[in-house]
């Protein structure tokens, strides 16, 4: 039997999108519905998910336990981040690109039951998924909070993974 793909979407009373004007939506709607199954995502240049980016900047940092249980808000983007975008998806158009978007929060993603990362930016992920496999936890690198995770799963395209490859 053949099935559409509209037959396969999530129905809309189960999409949540974020609103900066509205920060709390996706923490109630999770509240309401119960904990994410699978969240999706990719992995930034310095191993940031879902725009979490590391919270360090000349004015300080916060502490490992504080990212972990952060949650639904706005965030600055990284001039690496906007870069980077900016020419994969933006034709290089940087003044076109937000400099701040809305993150669902570490919290959330690390409580989900599953997590699946896609990787396909050649040698701009390999720091990241370095860390991942290789150094303890760090605000440094956002992707290393997953270590513990029970259930993650980074998907590689042959360019980034062979590289990786040593």
């Amino acid at each position: 039997v053949s099935q559409s793909r509209y037959d396969l979407r999530l129905k809309e009373q189960d999409w949540v999108i974020p609103d900066p004007f509205d920060i709390n939506r996706i923490d109630n709607f999770i509240s309401k519905n119960g904990q994410i199954h699978t969240c999706y995502g990719g992995i930034g240049v310095h191993g940031h998910i879902a725009f979490n980016e590391p919270p360090v900047s000349r004015y300080g940092s916060i502490p490992l336990d504080e990212f972990r249980q952060s949650g639904t808000r706005v965030v600055v983007l990284a001039p690496e981040t906007i870069t980077i975008n900016a020419l994969r998806g933006n034709h290089g158009r940087f003044s076109d690109f937000p400099t701040l978007a809305v993150t669902i929060g570490m919290k959330h993603i690390l409580a989900a039951k599953q997590v699946r990362l896609f990787a396909d930016g050649g040698s701009r992920q390999h720091e990241a998924i370095r860390q991942f496999v290789e150094e303890k936890e760090s605000v440094l690198f956002p992707i290393t909070l997953l270590k513990s995770h029970p259930d993650v799963t980074i998907l590689v395209d042959a360019n980034t993974g062979s590289e990786l490859i040593s």
